[in-house]
């Protein structure tokens, strides 16, 4: 289940006409057309620009009985400019590797600095009864990465990227 996070009445975070929400739709999206074009069975939390609560997320995950569940955000800091880069998160120890595995390939794919996996309690996270992972591409509100994010062709190298470390997380890619 690859879940756009944000949405709807929640547009996330916001810098300089550019929305959350949008980025992670349009990347979540692809990223599915791309697995499914390679054989796997995926599915999105939200197909258009709609508000789903967050327990709502990974019950699709439960519901669908899926694999694993990547919540797909753009970061932001309170003062624009603060901080920049890739993170990953996960919450149980099932998902771990998950985020290792996906953070590496994002800040490969992405060529962003390497903020590393961190380990939080976030409401998608430690619902799911499968491995869980929150990705952040990169600060929607930092310049330089602000004006990657609103290219198509970095919102591509951001697909490829997690689809790429799915497909390394499935054939057992070590860390």
């Amino acid at each position: 289940i690859v879940d756009p996070g944000h949405g709807g009445k929640d547009a996330g975070a916001r810098y300089k006409g550019l929305l959350e929400k949008d980025i992670n739709l349009a990347v979540g999206t692809r990223l599915v057309t791309r697995l499914i074009m390679a054989g796997a069975q995926a599915w999105l939390t939200r197909d258009r620009d709609e508000f789903l609560g967050l327990p709502d997320r990974p019950a699709v995950a439960t519901a669908m009985e899926a694999d694993v569940f990547v919540s797909v955000h753009c970061n932001a800091m309170p003062r624009p400019n603060q901080h920049h880069g890739t993170e990953s998160y996960y919450y149980t120890p099932q998902s771990q590797m998950l985020a290792h595995v996906l953070q590496r390939s994002l800040v490969g794919g992405l060529g962003r600095r390497d903020n590393g996996v961190r380990q939080r309690r976030f409401a998608v996270l430690w619902r799911p009864q499968q491995p869980a992972a929150l990705v952040e591409l990169m600060y929607l509100n930092h310049d330089a990465e602000h004006a990657l994010l609103r290219t198509p062709e970095v919102q591509e190298r951001a697909v490829e990227a997690l689809f790429d470390g799915l497909r390394g997380y499935f054939e057992g890619m070590p860390l």
